[in-house]
């Protein structure tokens, strides 16, 4: 008899405090602005990358575009859990959380995303930054551009990333061609910057 009393002593008492603990972390969750989903059924993630999607977000408020491309291709092994995408129009996050951010491009300017290739590549018009896998990688490149007028729009060295991507940007509705020079080989395409036009090139095979 004595040992149940005991057991219903720290059920009267836990319980309480267990609740009152949860209520407590839920607040602190909303009144940081996050939204806490308690009938969530989705995946769950860790804490501690949860706590850094409110300061990356807080961060972009006051990106540059330049600068949330650069983040956009960390992230994708700082923490693969964020989708970024590019569009003629943003550089978009999207959490695991659910929320959505974009970052805007200039109105005069596209930024469009090319991957050389020898013998592999993929179909694609918007481009992925978290998921498209270029075959070149790490690997410099001459890149002019001209515009149909035969007036020079873009001359560097670019080199693609460990997605086997560069990024240029470029002035928007204009019809340019582009040529890349390396040891690999060279290609030359003409490629639209209007709306509606892709920002993935990767049909750009070196001969």
């Amino acid at each position: 008899m004595k040992g149940h009393n005991g057991r219903k002593i720290v059920l009267s008492v836990g319980l309480p405090m267990a609740v009152v603990f949860l209520g407590f972390l839920v607040w602190g969750r909303i009144s940081d602005g996050e939204s806490v989903n308690i009938g969530s059924t989705g995946p769950l993630y860790d804490l501690e990358d949860q706590k850094t999607w409110p300061a990356i977000r807080n961060k972009l408020r006051t990106a540059t575009i330049e600068d949330a491309l650069a983040l956009a291709n960390r992230l994708r092994t700082d923490d693969p859990t964020i989708n970024t995408t590019l569009t003629a129009e943003h550089v978009e996050f999207s959490f695991p959380d659910g929320r959505r951010v974009g970052v805007p491009i200039g109105p005069s300017e596209m930024i469009v995303s090319i991957a050389p290739y020898r013998t592999r590549t993929h179909p694609c018009a918007i481009h992925s930054i978290s998921g498209c896998q270029g075959e070149i990688t790490n690997r410099p490149f001459e890149v002019t551009v001209y515009d149909s007028d035969g007036e020079l729009i873009f001359t560097d060295t670019v080199t693609t990333g460990d997605n086997g991507f560069f990024e240029i940007f470029l002035p928007k509705d204009r019809e340019l061609r582009v040529s890349i020079d390396s040891n690999l080989g060279r290609a030359e395409r003409v490629i639209g910057t209007s709306a509606d036009d892709p920002t993935c090139i990767t049909d750009m095979q070196l001969l």
